[in-house]
């Protein structure tokens, strides 16, 4: 069960990185010259919250 949770958890971090840069880059009024750079920052950081509550509900 646990491999279902890492691969929901993979692509919800994925949408909610994708829209946050998104978000950013409106918020900036144009793109970030490093792009994915900024996109691989919010991606960890989402990830491991995302790992930590999986953990803290799951138990595992």
């Amino acid at each position: 069960m646990s491999f279902v949770y890492l691969v929901a958890a993979g692509v919800v971090a994925y949408v909610v990185s994708d829209l946050a840069l998104r978000a950013a880059e409106r918020w900036r009024g144009r793109p970030f010259a490093e792009r994915s750079v900024v996109f691989l920052l919010i991606m960890t950081a989402t990830a491991l919250a995302l790992f930590w509550l999986i953990r803290t509900v799951a138990g595992a």
